[in-house]
């Protein structure tokens, strides 16, 4: 959980907070193997950086997550964007990769679901 997550998930947060009107949501699902440090290291990321509309889960199993997500095991991220029903984007991003052009890249995606 670095600086360009954070960025991420605060552009988002403003996307869906801008967007509640066209029924925008978002979910931020933090996986790992030791689900009770996962759920700690999730509210503690909440807080820290004010995340006021994007819901912060813990999936059980959390390690990669349901399986009908089919999430990537060589992904360390995975943002996966929906219009309805349909995913129209996804963002597998490899461990350490997530970089401010990849952040750009997403956000773009997110903002373009409501024009």
């Amino acid at each position: 959980m670095d600086d360009n997550l954070a960025s991420l998930v605060k552009q988002l947060d403003k996307i869906v907070g801008a967007n509640k009107g066209n029924k925008a949501a978002s979910v931020v699902n933090f996986l790992g193997e030791e689900t009770d440090d996962v759920i700690t290291s999730a509210k503690k990321f909440g807080k820290q950086h004010k995340v006021k509309n994007i819901a912060l889960v813990v999936p059980r199993p959390s390690f990669n997550g349901p399986p009908s997500f089919k999430v990537s095991e060589q992904a360390e991220l995975t943002v996966m964007l929906y219009k309805g029903r349909r995913i129209v984007s996804n963002h597998a991003v490899a461990a350490g990769k997530l970089d401010k052009k990849k952040v750009d890249a997403i956000v773009k995606d997110a903002t373009g679901l409501f024009k």
